[in-house]
């Protein structure tokens, strides 16, 4: 795909995920440079700490939120934390929503 211009990896790994070739979607995720593709992507194919990891490598505190609430939706609070504890920006943004929004915000059924 590197020869032809123009062509995403994202488009070409969603069609493969699409298709039930999740494997295949992850390889060709990973060579998309543009993150605000590869990260929401990463998401739909079940790979939330790899997003995770893009997204606060790249320092776009929009992706980064975008995972957190992804993440705190698919996993219980003990793994959530555990999962952001290991990435500073993630922690720290998620500590600084968490100030700013009720506490009953936060129990969706879950308890912490």
């Amino acid at each position: 795909l590197k020869l032809c211009k123009g062509i995403s990896y994202a488009a070409v790994a969603a069609h493969a995920d699409k298709n039930g070739r999740r494997k295949l979607a992850a390889l060709l995720v990973e060579h998309e440079p543009r993150s605000s593709k590869q990260v929401p992507l990463l998401l739909s194919i079940g790979e939330e700490d790899i997003a995770l990891m893009k997204a606060t490598e790249c320092g776009d505190t929009d992706l980064v939120y975008l995972v957190l609430f992804h993440i705190w939706q698919m996993r219980q609070p003990l793994e959530f934390f555990g999962t952001i504890q290991a990435r500073q920006l993630a922690r720290d943004l998620f500590i600084t929503y968490a100030r700013y929004v009720p506490v009953n915000h936060f129990s969706n059924g879950k308890t912490v």
